[in-house]
């Protein structure tokens, strides 16, 4: 079901910039011969950005289809290298599919500054492949989470040669619900999926400009990451409860215990136990039969709730 949705989406936006799919049984299966080079597309600041431009094998020119991403290399791992079977099946339909390293991730150039390059980046990218020879002048843009946000940030400022946006499994909301939850930033998601992406990419650019061979930088990448992971947001116990319990865990501790005040080590507001007894109001109660009553349910749910328990979930330990 998620593939047709995709399927239709994408072949929208294919048929905005001048051309048309068939996606049938394994759609990246065999593919026809194309030809693929990089580019460096420049930005209005001089920096470049390393482009993979996979084109069909005969005369141009092509309607454009772009991924803009921070992905393109998956650390310890080595990165794309016009090797990308997506892009190579779009190309084997009549497209020229472009494929570009982000600002400051894997070969293109600058320091990247997340979520904040996009808008003046992808508009340029976007005006820079519609003015190539191998172009009509028509562009489409797709790709999912952080590239659908490629998509929508430069879309906001009309690219003259944009045709087409396909952006999914994305968000154009990026406070609430993706580092924030009902206005409690989440620390989990912040460090975890740093680490799982835009981490260990930095990482690596590090040891590459101090000298290292590939070999060391895979390697010392690798033994990073598996610190990292071992590491995160632990409190001695480990993998064997989520964060999200954990720290339920503590507040219960804190009302029925009726422990000290803490503080937080992020804006030094105190957590006390009259703000527990407060909470624990929103905690479902049981009873002795095992079943919650519908006053607590009605309790745990309201906005009122769900915010107290939002917050006290990503309070910390308590500090000595």
């Amino acid at each position: 079901m998620r593939f047709e949705v995709i399927r239709k989406r994408l072949s929208s936006a294919l048929a905005a910039v001048g051309g048309s799919l068939t996606l049938a049984g394994s759609a990246l299966a065999q593919t026809p011969a194309v030809n693929c080079h990089v580019e460096w597309a420049p930005m209005r600041d001089g920096v470049k950005l390393a482009t993979e431009v996979y084109t069909p094998s005969g005369p141009g020119p092509f309607p454009v289809v772009l991924q803009r991403s921070p992905y393109n290399r998956g650390p310890p791992n080595p990165g794309s290298n016009c090797n990308n079977t997506q892009l190579q099946f779009l190309a084997s339909n009549g497209y020229a599919a472009l494929l570009q390293d982000a600002r400051g991730r894997y070969r293109s150039q600058g320091v990247m500054n997340a979520m904040q390059q996009e808008a003046s980046d992808g508009y340029d990218a976007v005006e820079w492949a519609a003015a190539q020879q191998w172009s009509t002048g028509k562009v489409g843009l797709f790709g999912g989470s952080y590239v659908g946000l490629t998509q929508w940030q430069p879309a906001i400022h009309t690219p003259p040669h944009l045709a087409a946006i396909a952006p999914q499994v994305t968000a154009s909301d990026y406070h609430d619900k993706w580092t924030y939850v009902n206005g409690a930033f989440d620390l989990w998601f912040a460090q975890s999926w740093l680490l799982l992406t835009f981490a260990g990419e930095q990482y690596m650019r590090d040891l590459e400009a101090a000298g290292a061979s590939s070999a060391e930088v895979q390697s010392q990448t690798a033994a990073w990451i598996a610190n990292g992971r071992a590491n995160i947001l632990t409190d001695g116990c480990g993998s064997c409860r989520s964060p999200r319990s954990t720290a339920t865990a503590r507040l219960r501790r804190t009302i029925t215990t009726g422990s000290p005040t803490r503080t937080t080590t992020t804006s030094g507001r105190r957590w006390t136990s009259r703000r527990a007894t407060r909470t624990s109001r929103c905690l479902p109660s049981t009873s002795a039969a095992g079943t919650t009553s519908s006053r607590s349910e009605r309790s745990a749910t309201s906005s009122r709730c769900r915010g107290r328990l939002a917050r006290a979930t990503h309070a910390p330990e308590r500090t000595s």
